[in-house]
């Protein structure tokens, strides 16, 4: 329980100057379905969306290859928000050792 609580401290701190913004929840490639023949994307299963930092959906990030997942971060434009950064520490439970 201490380890839960360091988590989400350094969570808190971490995100308290940060603007939140309606995020999916749950946004990873099973919930993206692309349309090849019409060239469009559409998004599922919004059953976790809340009012959130916007590094919660882009935690998943990780498994993707870093060429892309650089592209995605650079076009939102994490190098301002440190959006790549609080992304990995959500996903590896407040280990930021995983940066080094």
């Amino acid at each position: 329980m201490e380890k839960v609580k360091e988590f989400l401290n350094s969570y808190y701190e971490i995100s308290a100057s940060v603007q939140t913004v309606i995020v999916h929840g749950d946004f990873h490639y099973d919930n993206i379905l692309w349309d090849e023949n019409r060239n469009r994307l559409g998004v599922i299963d919004f059953s976790e969306a809340t009012i959130e930092d916007p590094a919660l959906d882009f935690m998943y990030m990780y498994y993707y290859p870093k060429e892309f997942r650089n592209a995605v971060f650079a076009e939102y434009g994490s190098e301002y928000t440190k959006l790549y950064e609080r992304s990995i520490f959500i996903k590896h439970g407040g280990n930021m050792q995983i940066l080094r």
